[in-house]
């Protein structure tokens, strides 16, 4: 083979590594001419001949790995699917962490095949309803340089929190004390407004039904006990500038603190309505 053939066989394998790039095309067009003048020229050495082809093509090598990795390297190319999962999980676990005692987040599976360009800056994560709940829900990352993108994700976030159960079987009607409680941690996937978290809040309440031992504590199954009953003597307080007339009376109704109920003045018959203020007095206005 001609020494010529040979070495544009050098530069054109050079070339093919690297077609489909832009700068090779270019840098192949603007160097073919003097590649093939270099080896035309009679007056040039077969050294510096085959060292010019060299060159010229450890050029194209050189601008092709500093500046076309992205068509190469995939990874450079396109965003990491992997670091969508984690800044979603950062998202969810920095919305809910002074909510909740410990979260569980499960992210939902994403494609493989989903190729979504390079994102110049921190992607941003937020709830794609507006609702931020725990249990299952969605979530969008969106990109908001060139090129912009947005997907869904559902995602899954179980708290672990704190919650008082019963320490043992509670009777109906039964008034609450500390040794009938426990705290327990539990994992829910729901929010519960109404399950208690301080046993503290619960001491003097009575059970309006029968509390199985560990079961949570919540105010559909406790409540105020009534504070006067039915029947009872009590004092019906009235109260006017510089003065306080208590006078007995006979409760009509039972009753809760800062309910309103009849009474029946012991003296006159007269009925009477005021405001529980504690077990033995109400308050008339």
């Amino acid at each position: 083979m001609p020494l010529h053939h040979l070495i544009c066989s050098l530069y054109n394998f050079t070339a093919t590594l690297l077609d489909g790039t832009i700068n090779a095309r270019i840098l192949f067009k603007i160097n073919q001419k003097r590649l093939f003048s270099t080896l035309m020229n009679k007056k040039m050495s077969l050294f510096k001949k085959i060292s010019t082809t060299i060159i010229l093509s450890l050029m194209i090598c050189s601008l092709y790995i500093q500046n076309c990795s992205a068509y190469s390297n995939p990874e450079k190319q396109f965003h990491s699917l992997q670091s969508i999962r984690e800044i979603s999980e950062f998202f969810l676990k920095n919305t809910f962490s002074e909510e909740f005692f410990e979260i569980k987040i499960e992210i939902g599976s994403l494609d493989n095949r989903l190729k979504l360009r390079k994102c110049d800056v921190t992607p941003d994560v937020f709830f794609a309803n507006g609702n931020k709940k725990i249990g299952n829900n969605i979530i969008g990352v969106s990109c908001n340089s060139k090129p912009a993108w947005k997907i869904f994700i559902p995602v899954k976030i179980t708290v672990i929190e704190e919650i008082v159960v019963a320490a043992n079987s509670i009777r109906r009607g039964k008034i609450i004390e500390k040794k009938d409680l426990e705290i327990k941690e539990m994992e829910i996937s729901k929010r519960n407004n109404n399950s208690a978290n301080n046993i503290k809040d619960l001491i003097g309440k009575i059970a309006l039904r029968n509390i199985y031992k560990g079961s949570v504590i919540n105010s559909f199954n406790v409540g105020l006990p009534d504070l006067i009953k039915k029947g009872q003597v009590i004092y019906a307080e009235i109260t006017k500038p510089g003065i306080t007339v208590r006078v007995k009376a006979r409760a009509l109704s039972s009753g809760k603190k800062g309910e309103l109920i009849k009474a029946k003045n012991s003296k006159t018959d007269r009925i009477i309505e005021g405001i529980i203020i504690n077990e033995s007095t109400i308050k008339i206005n």
